[in-house]
Order: C-alpha cells, then structure tokens, then sequence
C-alpha cells in the first residue's frame, strides 16, 4: 500500500547519500516505512520544519561542494 499522508512539500523530497542510504523528513512517517519496506532503502530521518515553512525540503537545507 503506497503513503497517503505527508508533507506536501517533502513527501518526495530527500537526498540520496548513495548505497541506499537516503536523508529524509522525518515528518512523512508513513512514506518512510513504505521506502523502507517495498525498497529497502537505509533512511536517516531529519527534522526539518523551518526548511519547510520556507518552501523546502531536505535537498534545499543541503550545499554541493566543489572538489578540484
């Protein structure tokens, strides 16, 4: 059964670390368990509610580094 209830702003918002590690908010409990069970995927829950309530998600509060 896929989630129904989340946050319509991160509910399919996350950051993949690689090797099925993903960071995600940890509000959207039920879409958490659903990667969890049907993927298999590694989660590392955040709370991240004033990256929210500014229109973001986990991939927002994130900076990409250069490496030269």
């Amino acid at each position: 059964m896929t989630p129904k209830t989340g946050s319509d702003i991160t509910l399919v918002n996350g950051l993949n670390l690689g090797e099925g590690k993903v960071v995600v908010d940890s509000f959207n409990k039920d879409a958490n368990r659903y990667l969890e069970r049907e993927w298999g995927l590694d989660l590392i829950e955040v709370e991240i509610p004033q990256v929210e309530a500014g229109g973001g998600g986990v991939r927002c509060a994130t900076r990409e580094y250069l490496f030269l």
